[in-house]
């Protein structure tokens, strides 16, 4: 449904095959989720599904990540800075040699230098 551009049959799926999911399915789908919801421009909950996932991917580092790298960047979409350095930093500390780790650098220097927020300024 979500590559069709469904994304409400898609997020009815993706919510229906949460409750019948084994655990090992349950990250992907919040994943799947996510994106359904994003697509929708539903970035709140699209976050709180990005989070979620990330949580349960702590032993796919990749998919870690990524998940916490799309939540980021809806933070940032929302200009709400403060939140997208934390998850950048996040990244940052857990998985410093990611191939992302460029981006991820690029991303706290811009936001400590172009956005006045107490945290970015002290750290």
């Amino acid at each position: 449904y979500y590559k069709l551009g469904n994304y409400l049959q898609a997020k009815s799926f993706y919510l229906k095959s949460l409750a019948q999911a084994s655990p090992a399915e349950i990250a992907q789908l919040r994943f799947g989720l996510a994106e359904a919801q994003e697509a929708s421009l539903e970035s709140e909950a699209a976050i709180k599904q990005y989070l979620l996932a990330a949580e349960l991917y702590t032993l796919d580092r990749p998919m870690f990540v990524k998940s916490l790298l799309r939540a980021a960047k809806l933070y940032e979409d929302q200009d709400n800075f403060k939140e997208a350095l934390k998850i950048y930093l996040r990244i940052n500390q857990s998985e410093p040699l990611s191939p992302e780790s460029g981006y991820i650098q690029e991303r706290i220097e811009w936001i400590r230098q172009n956005i006045k927020t107490d945290k970015a300024r002290n750290k």
